[in-house]
């Protein structure tokens, strides 16, 4: 019979419940910790009983990446665009900043205008001058998704210069429009660190229990 294991991770409680079948088997409901997600996951494991460490998947609820953005606790990113002309990026309500570049793709995908390169150097000598150094990058392009040229080409340029950057490109995230577009690649970018180390840690965890299931967040 099918078991399964779901965590709903709240800011003040976490709830657990282990299903064999139709049925619930047993549930908890545990204060969540909220300095250390991890550990009240396995907890609630814990709290579970043995069923818990021999269900096939696991399926964890959390608010993690949320509160993150919410609070702004993730590292520094900067977010390079190509508007092209016929938009005033001023008009619309920016929660981030941003650095305007040079080159111009279409609503058809043609390019209008080609990149400046000149431009893309003196950027990042700019920005490789700052104190706290700047790691993360997004490159998001107004009609990228009909043509990531752009895109790809400053992204290459970055790794190029340097291999510990890392780059998220705006084509990788859908079809939405670009004002959406641009923000979607920003904060998967900034929290991406803070959900991996939290994956891997729960990975972890649960295995230290002897539980081979599915983990899904």
């Amino acid at each position: 019979m099918n078991t399964g294991v779901g965590i709903d991770v709240g800011g003040t409680f976490t709830d657990a419940v282990l299903i064999r079948g139709n049925s619930i088997e047993s549930k908890c409901k545990i204060p969540t910790n909220t300095e250390n997600l991890v550990e009240t996951l396995v907890l609630a494991l814990d709290h579970l009983g043995k069923g818990a460490t021999t269900a096939e998947q696991i399926t964890v609820s959390t608010t993690l990446v949320t509160n993150a953005i919410l609070q702004k606790s993730f590292p520094k990113v900067e977010l390079f665009l190509f508007p092209g002309t016929g938009m005033k990026l001023e008009s619309l309500r920016w929660p981030m900043s941003y650095n305007v570049l040079s080159g111009e793709i279409d609503y058809r995908g043609r390019e209008i205008c080609p990149p400046d390169e000149l431009e893309w150097r003196r950027l990042i000598n700019k920005l490789s001058q700052l104190e706290s150094g700047i790691h993360h990058i997004a490159v998001v392009g107004k009609f990228s998704h009909r043509n990531k040229q752009h895109e790809e080409a400053l992204g290459n340029f970055l790794i190029k210069r340097n291999p510990n950057l890392k780059v998220s490109l705006g084509h990788e995230w859908g079809q939405a429009n670009f004002f959406r577009r641009s923000q979607t690649t920003y904060l998967n970018l900034a929290s991406s660190d803070l959900f991996r180390l939290f994956a891997d840690d729960l990975q972890k965890a649960i295995s230290s229990r002897g539980s081979k299931a599915t983990i899904r967040v």
